[in-house]
């Protein structure tokens, strides 16, 4: 249903004279059958190469004196119609007349008629002061826009017509805008019409929006039922306890794109399950392939507003933000989505759900919504491609103890520009920026796991290896043994670790 109307207009394109996505006739063809056979349809106009408006052809009426009937006309073939003008030229010939008109008229899509035309609707109708003056018309109407919306086919009609005397009329340049439709192998009916309430090219049974035009699809990480899993250590560039539950966030990212594919939001959805730590830490991430400037708007983040001092510093922590909701002084897309966990969770100093002995505390969800496209118009920085936006360009970051300075990011994950770098390389940090290494110790331990489904996290006190008997074989060998450690598989987990 889709793949032949695309066939067929690719194979007529320059056969109809296509341009600026729009069809035209302008007789050089020389040929009207040629024209009629690619659904150009007329009746008493013929092809001249005398008298002609533009170029070395143009069509020529009968005698236009039979009043307003139809004694001369041409339809073009079907078209979707874009946003835009109908334009033509006409000019009488001089000849004896008591009075000559043009009209132009909308045949709209009709489905339960066999050639699918409904009642024709006058766009406009012109009659000459002077039915036997040579001057040029040059006729300009718009195709409406209501109709344009519907994404239904229509052709476009027009009517010679007058009264008395011999006197002709010239025609060139008609030009309809929007994508041929016609079925040249089936008698010039329309191409199938797609089932498209919103009109954005995508059928309604594979659009997801169907009445939102803007929006056509949806991608999920790591799947639209399922979680991944967010594990942070916030003591570095010190090991800490390795008990990875220091915060624990489940999240899921919905990327929502158009008809063209391009990205109009990204919907994050973060739920805070566990804080195992007294540091009252902050969350972020940066989107790493693309430009600020592409990112329209931010929402759903919760933050306090209020400068936070460090503890046993004299820097206090300050956030401020552009106009999109996007981290200011940031050189890629930067979000905080919280600067508290505990103040987003309502506690103080309380851990929460690390503890099997003490009583479970209810987790906290933040729909964060990151707007790439309004109303179908991108950023100033252009529009976005699902490319510029896989996993690996996702760079979550854990803002440790309230200071701003101080990130903690994935294994080989890079800082943000306001991040902290004096500290690389000390206590169990190995990083080597220049090499492109971040945020792992000697032996290749990370200070935050990210991992594409929900798991369980280690209980208070206990490190991840006690919970996860592979991890460490995984680690040391660079990833190349056990790149699932974390399944539960026999032999895999020790549960009574596990919160």
């Amino acid at each position: 249903m889709k793949i032949i109307p695309i066939m067929l207009v690719l194979s007529f394109l320059s056969l109809q004279g296509l341009m600026a996505q729009g069809i035209l006739l302008n007789f050089e063809s020389g040929n009207r059958s040629y024209d009629m056979s690619r659904c150009w349809d007329n009746y008493g106009v013929n092809y001249t190469s005398s008298g002609e408006i533009s170029g070395n052809w143009s069509g020529l009426t009968v005698q236009l004196n039979s009043g307003e009937n139809y004694p001369a006309w041409i339809k073009s073939p079907w078209v979707i119609p874009a946003q835009g003008n109908v334009t033509l030229q006409v000019r009488l010939s001089g000849g004896s007349a008591s009075s000559r008109g043009v009209t132009v008229l909308l045949v709209p899509y009709l489905a339960s008629d066999p050639s699918g035309e409904g009642e024709p609707q006058q766009l406009y109708r012109h009659v000459f002061p002077n039915p036997r003056s040579t001057s040029l018309l040059n006729v300009s109407v718009a195709i409406p826009q209501d109709y344009v919306q519907t994404g239904l086919p229509c052709r476009i009609l027009v009517h010679f017509w007058g009264s008395g005397g011999s006197g002709r009329a010239y025609v060139d340049q008609f030009y309809v805008p929007g994508t041929y439709h016609s079925d040249p192998s089936r008698g010039c009916i329309p191409l199938p019409v797609l089932d498209d309430r919103d009109a954005d090219g995508v059928e309604d049974d594979e659009d997801a929006y169907p009445d939102d035009r803007y929006r056509a699809y949806n991608q999920y990480f790591p799947s639209s039922s399922t979680l991944a899993t967010l594990l942070f250590e916030d003591k570095w560039p010190g090991r800490g306890d390795y008990d990875f539950n220091d915060l624990v966030l489940y999240y899921r990212i919905q990327t929502v794109t158009d008809a063209l594919n391009r990205v109009v939001e990204q919907k994050y959805t973060f739920t805070i399950r566990a804080i195992g730590a007294w540091y009252r830490n902050g969350f972020g991430f940066q989107l790493m392939g693309v430009s600020p400037s592409s990112v329209r708007a931010v929402s759903g983040t919760s933050m306090s507003g209020i400068p936070y001092p460090v503890p046993d510093t004299e820097y206090v922590t300050e956030y401020h933000f552009a106009s999109n909701g996007l981290e200011s002084a940031q050189t890629l897309p930067t979000v905080i989505v919280f600067d508290d966990a505990f103040r987003v969770i309502g506690t103080e100093n309380v851990l929460m759900n690390t503890d099997p002995t003490l009583a479970p505390v209810a987790t906290r969800t933040l729909n964060v919504t990151v707007t790439f496209m309004q109303n179908g118009v991108p950023g100033s920085g252009g529009a976005v491609s699902l490319s510029q936006l896989p996993l690996s360009q996702f760079n979550p970051f854990l803002v440790s103890n309230g200071d701003r300075r101080r990130e903690v990011h994935q294994a080989h994950f890079p800082p943000t520009s306001l991040a902290v770098t004096t500290v690389f390389g000390m206590i169990d940090d190995t990083s080597v920026p220049d090499e492109g290494r971040y945020y792992v110790t000697a032996l290749n331990h990370p200070w935050v796991l990210n991992i594409p489904y929900q798991i369980p996290y280690p209980v208070e006190k206990r490190q991840l290896d006690a919970g996860y008997l592979k991890f460490l074989d995984w680690v040391v060998s660079g990833g190349v043994l056990y790149p699932d450690w974390y399944m539960d598989k026999p032999g895999y987990r020790n549960n009574d670790a596990l919160y």
